[in-house]
């Protein structure tokens, strides 16, 4: 959900700070966000374009462990834990997930 600002966020902590920029694991998780990986590719060549030192990397393998949480819509779980078990015991709530 948050990815293209995440990268964004990070490329431009890099550019003001002049330091070298590695996003660790990139992926895209959930179905709806699938097109997101393009434009997340673009923002980091952008970024080498410009001069900046930037890497990312991907593991190589379709299994992942990612807990549940990363594909809650965040706010399912921005309230923490506690609130978020709370949540997932409403039907209200699960069929709005």
């Amino acid at each position: 959900e948050t990815l293209l600002n995440s990268i964004s966020e990070a490329v431009d902590i890099g550019e003001g700070a002049g330091i070298p920029v590695q996003i660790s694991h990139l992926k895209v998780s959930g179905q709806k966000y699938w097109d997101s990986g393009a434009p997340a590719l673009g923002l980091i060549d952008r970024a080498l374009e410009m001069g900046m030192d930037i890497a990312a990397d991907q593991y190589p393998y379709i299994a992942g462990n990612t807990g549940l949480s990363a594909i809650l819509p965040n706010w399912v779980h921005n309230e923490g834990s506690e609130v978020l078990l709370e949540r997932l015991e409403q039907a209200s709530v699960l069929d709005k997930i």
